[in-house]
C-alpha cells in the first residue's frame, strides 16, 4: 500500500524524520519496503499483515503513529454520525439474509455535475497507484484510502422501482461488470439488486449498466458490511480482484459504513455541487457489541517475562485505542475496527 506523508500529516504531526518515522512504524509491525521522494511530498510503500485491516488506510497509519510518537489526533473522520432529524432516504434497501449483509447504507445525492476531479484529490489518488475516474468514483476511492472502508456510487436512474435488495444470484442471471466482461452468476455469490436484476458484485465490482456516466445527476451512494467468506469465495470464483474485495475479505470494521458514507456525501455535495435528498438508508439488523479480553496483571507479567506496572499497561493499551478498566481484573474493551484482537494472548502481543 503507497500512502503520501503529506496526508498523513492532516491527522497526526509528524516531527521526526521520514527516515525514522519508517524505521519506527517497521518495529511497530508496519513494514515499510520503500520510500520514494515526490516534489515536497514523500511516498510510503507500506506492507500490512493481513490480520491488521485496520492499518489499510491513511487514517489507519495516522492512528499507529499517533500511539507510536503519543501525539493527539488532529481529526477523526470515524466521528462523523447523521442527524437523526433527517427524512428517510428516497431508495429504500432491502436484506435477504442478515449472515450476508448484517449491514447496508446508503445516501441519494442529486444535480451533481460529473466531470474531472480536482488536481489534489487527482494527484493524491495518483501517488496511491489509483487511476483517476471521474469527480464521482474518484470520490469513492479517495475515501477508501482515506479511512479504509469501501463505498460504491451508482447511477441512481438505473436502480428500477427505487430499490435496492441485497440478496444471492439466482443461477440464470449474469452481469457486466465494469471491466466490460459478461459474467455469469450462480447462488453462491452476493450482489446488490433493483426489482428486475443483479446491478453490482457486492463488495467485488459495480456494474456497466449503473456506472456513473459524465450524463449522471443523481447518484446513490453505497457504504455497507458483506460477510468476508462470502467476498473471498466470490472473488476468486470470479478471478476478480480489487481494492473493496482485498477490505472485505480481511473483515472491514462494521462501525465504518455511516461515518465513511458521511465523508463521501459531504465530498460529492462540496465537490460536485450536488444536493441531498433525503437522509441516510442504514440496515443493520444484526447488531454487533464490541468485545472485551479479561487478564490479570500477574498473568501478563508471568506470560511475557516481564515486570510492567498496572499504570504502564494501562499507558500503552490507551495509546493504541484499547480502553482498559478493572483492578485486580483488567478488562479491555475491543473497538470494531481491531477484530484481530480476541484473546488475552493477543492483548499480551500488543503491550
Amino acid at each position: 500500500m503507497k500512502i503520501s506523508v503529506e496526508w498523513l500529516r492532516e491527522f497526526v504531526d509528524i516531527d521526526i524524520p521520514i527516515t525514522e518515522l519508517a524505521t519506527r512504524l517497521t518495529d511497530q509491525g508496519v513494514s515499510v519496503e520503500g520510500i520514494e521522494q515526490i516534489g515536497d511530498d514523500y511516498v510510503l510503500d507500506l506492507e500490512i499483515t493481513p490480520n491488521r485491516p485496520d492499518q489499510l488506510s491513511v487514517f489507519g497509519i495516522a492512528r499507529e503513529i499517533k500511539a507510536m510518537l503519543r501525539k493527539e489526533l488532529k481529526n477523526n473522520p470515524f466521528k462523523m454520525q447523521p442527524d437523526v432529524k433527517m427524512q428517510a432516504c428516497p431508495i429504500s434497501v432491502d436484506i435477504e439474509d442478515d449472515a450476508d449483509c448484517p449491514r447496508y447504507a446508503g445516501c441519494l445525492v442529486e444535480n451533481a455535475k460529473v466531470g474531472t476531479s480536482f488536481d489534489w484529490m487527482r494527484k493524491r489518488l495518483e501517488l496511491s497507484g489509483i487511476r483517476s475516474v471521474n469527480n464521482i468514483v474518484d470520490i469513492t476511492n479517495y475515501v477508501l484510502l482515506e479511512m479504509g472502508h469501501p463505498l460504491h456510487a451508482f447511477d441512481a436512474n438505473c436502480i428500477k422501482g427505487g430499490r435496492i435488495l441485497v440478496r444471492r444470484a439466482r443461477d440464470v442471471e449474469s452481469i457486466t461488470t465494469l471491466d466490460g466482461l459478461k459474467r455469469k452468476l450462480n447462488d453462491t455469490i452476493l450482489v446488490i439488486a433493483d426489482e428486475k436484476k443483479p446491478i453490482a458484485l457486492a463488495g467485488i465490482m459495480g456494474g456497466e449498466a449503473s456506472e456513473i456516466k459524465n450524463q449522471t445527476t443523481h447518484i446513490f451512494i453505497e457504504s455497507a458490511y458483506f460477510e468476508p467468506t462470502l467476498i473471498r469465495r466470490g472473488a476468486k470464483q470470479l478471478a476478480i480482484t480489487s481494492e473493496s474485495s482485498y477490505r472485505f475479505e480481511r473483515k472491514a470494521d462494521i462501525q465504518a459504513p455511516i461515518p465513511a458514507l458521511i465523508r463521501a456525501r459531504d465530498l460529492v455535495i462540496k465537490l460536485c455541487k450536488g444536493t441531498l435528498k433525503g437522509g441516510i438508508a442504514d440496515t443493520y439488523n444484526r447488531q454487533n457489541k464490541d468485545g472485551k479480553v479479561s487478564f490479570t496483571l500477574e498473568w501478563l507479567n508471568g506470560f511475557l517475562g516481564s515486570h510492567f506496572s498496572r499504570e504502564e499497561v494501562i499507558d500503552t493499551l490507551t495509546a493504541i485505542d484499547l480502553p482498559i478498566t478493572g483492578d485486580t481484573i483488567l478488562d479491555v474493551h475491543i473497538p470494531s475496527f481491531r477484530r484481530d484482537i480476541e484473546i488475552k494472548e493477543d492483548i499480551a502481543e500488543e503491550v
